[in-house]
């Protein structure tokens, strides 16, 4: 019989930590969001712990290393960075504080520009040139 209580009290402690440690892990990370603007990429978020330090990167997904990286400006807790001349597509945006344990990461992607086609307006201007001359003898 008591063997039976330890084992049952072990599930429940054991589902309880199951339950907890994502809820613990979750708020240390920071919270982030990613605006794209053309060839411009902003990073944005607070950190937990009222964190006074944090960093920005993207990369490839699955690279080894960033492509660029910076310390985010600080406003009063809410940090960001803008990577201009970022080239079109897919990236793994961080951010990561000095106040977490994890880092937060978002996939986005980096549309190419879309070409301007410029119409001609008018009728095309060829000239007489001395073709037209010879043909009016």
């Amino acid at each position: 019989m008591n063997m039976r209580r330890v084992v049952g009290s072990s599930v429940v402690v054991a589902a309880a930590l199951a339950l907890a440690v994502p809820a613990v892990a979750a708020a240390d990370k920071p919270a982030m969001s990613v605006k794209v603007s053309g060839n411009a990429m902003t990073i944005s978020g607070t950190c937990p712990k009222g964190g006074k330090e944090a960093e920005g990167w993207y990369g490839k997904p699955n690279g080894h290393e960033p492509i660029k990286t910076g310390a985010m400006k600080n406003n009063n807790g809410n940090f960001s960075i803008t990577f201009a001349g970022v080239a079109p597509g897919t990236y793994d945006v961080v951010m990561g504080c000095q106040s977490a344990s994890d880092t937060a990461v978002k996939r986005v992607s980096v549309a190419a520009k879309k070409a301007v086609k410029k119409t001609p307006k008018g009728a095309a201007k060829t000239g007489g040139g001395p073709f037209v001359v010879w043909l009016s003898r």
